[in-house]
């Protein structure tokens, strides 16, 4: 769950947290070296480097402004470890019938009944 694989290489610094932004449709590793990485679908599993700690920001505070934003997450934002493979994804663009992130069946463009999106809206592929 916490490898992070990038063009680069691998990710060595411990994970502090991981979610699921459904506001730029991918899931996001929050690491503790102050560095956050993203992974979007049809990338072959490789992250790319999404944000980084500014330099006057103490790293014990940064980790705990982290921290406080990832308690205010909805439940199924931070239950997200992992994205649906490309071929799921793929089945769902033409089945008519998507998953959500919390494992309901919806319609590919809807939500469920506790407001949460297929995962092709999450995703942002519809």
């Amino acid at each position: 769950m916490n490898e992070v694989t990038t063009e680069s290489g691998n990710v060595s610094a411990p994970e502090l947290l991981r979610y699921f932004s459904p506001e730029i449709g991918g899931l996001v590793s929050v690491r503790e070296d102050g560095c956050a990485y993203l992974l979007r679908p049809f990338r072959s599993g490789v992250w790319i480097k999404y944000a980084e700690k500014k330099p006057e920001v103490p790293l014990d505070k940064w980790c705990a402004n982290k921290r406080a934003a990832f308690a205010l997450l909805p439940y199924w934002q931070k239950s997200v470890t992992e994205l649906p493979d490309d071929a799921t994804l793929n089945r769902w663009l033409v089945d008519g019938v998507c998953e959500t992130p919390d494992g309901d069946e919806v319609e590919p463009d809807g939500r469920n009944c506790k407001g949460v999106p297929s995962w092709l809206v999450a995703l942002k592929l519809m």
